[in-house]
């Protein structure tokens, strides 16, 4: 795994602010917006995740297109970003803590884990917002890193070692623009391991 070298927290969170205010961009994302969502939710459609009126987590969901993705498939979803883009986006840092409750989701979606300024702050927050049984739904760009991504991932296991405690449901290669891998992961159930320890 490669990493970005940032001057500073600030200097990291500024760049990857700047990105959203780049003249053209806004304009451009909004002219394929339709299209996008539709890709959104039928690749969606290809994985069996979450159920049904479950709450939903975006992160890094820039203009909300996978938010309103799996609002369209049945789910209360939300989502976060640096800049936020209401009412399906709202601001936050997801290198710390977002506001919301504890176990407050039972799927989180990511296509931005190679944004990430520190993992071990990521999966901890992961961990704190996903219910017993939540699943976390990652499409990673392996082998990728440009000027806005703050870590180049090599293999799967750079992200999956960060929850040896998650099982794993999906991890397989897929062709969607730029994202070349899935990951489903399945929180355990705390419940059912304080049982079986009895």
């Amino acid at each position: 795994m490669k990493k970005q070298e940032y001057e500073s927290y600030q200097a990291y969170v500024d760049w990857q602010k700047s990105k959203i205010d780049k003249p053209g961009v806004v304009e451009n994302l909004t002219k394929v917006r339709a299209r996008r969502i539709k890709e959104f939710r039928n690749l969606f459609r290809e994985f069996s995740f979450g159920s049904l009126h479950a709450k939903a987590l975006c992160l890094g969901a820039r203009l909300g297109e996978e938010v309103e993705a799996l609002s369209l498939l049945g789910f209360d979803a939300i989502g976060v970003d640096l800049n936020e883009y209401p009412p399906l986006v709202i601001a936050g840092d997801f290198n710390k803590t977002l506001p919301f409750s504890d176990h407050s989701f039972s799927l989180i979606f990511s296509n931005s884990v190679d944004h990430v300024y520190d993992l071990q702050a990521w999966s901890k927050e992961i961990r704190r917002l996903l219910l017993p049984r939540g699943q976390l739904f990652l499409w990673l760009m392996l082998g990728f890193m440009g000027n806005y991504e703050s870590i180049q991932i090599d293999k799967p296991e750079e992200i999956t070692d960060l929850f040896p405690d998650f099982n794993i449901l999906v991890n397989k290669p897929i062709s969607w623009k730029v994202y070349n891998h899935a990951l489903l992961l399945e929180k355990s159930d705390q419940k059912s391991e304080q049982h079986s320890a009895v």
